[in-house]
């Protein structure tokens, strides 16, 4: 599957947000919903930095002690590997990093 035939996670969080029964439903969870939108747009932001580096570099081998554009990008692919290793990255997740040749080891 191609990056654009994917659905964007991020719209399809809002839609779920935005379709919401009552706003009294939500005010118990807005505190999660924020933090959710935040994680989901850190994923988003590394992985487009991720991306950046692979095409500059050639490669998404990213020396552990990276930082990109104020993000510890040599952390988060660390904490890619070691998701997918203990089975807890999301398939979509692991599936878009697989499409730009990331190397698991």
């Amino acid at each position: 599957m191609k990056l654009q035939d994917q659905e964007d996670p991020i719209d399809n969080y809002k839609k779920s947000f935005l379709s919401a029964p009552s706003s009294a439903e939500m005010e118990g969870h807005k505190i999660d919903d924020a933090l959710q939108i935040q994680r989901l747009c850190g994923w988003e932001k590394a992985f487009a930095l991720l991306k950046q580096f692979e095409k500059r570099e050639g490669h998404c081998d990213v020396p552990q002690s990276h930082t990109e554009d104020g993000v510890e990008l040599g952390k988060w692919v660390g904490d890619q590997r070691r998701l997918k290793k203990e089975v807890e990255l999301d398939p979509g997740r692991q599936e878009r990093l697989e499409e730009i040749n990331f190397a698991w080891d």
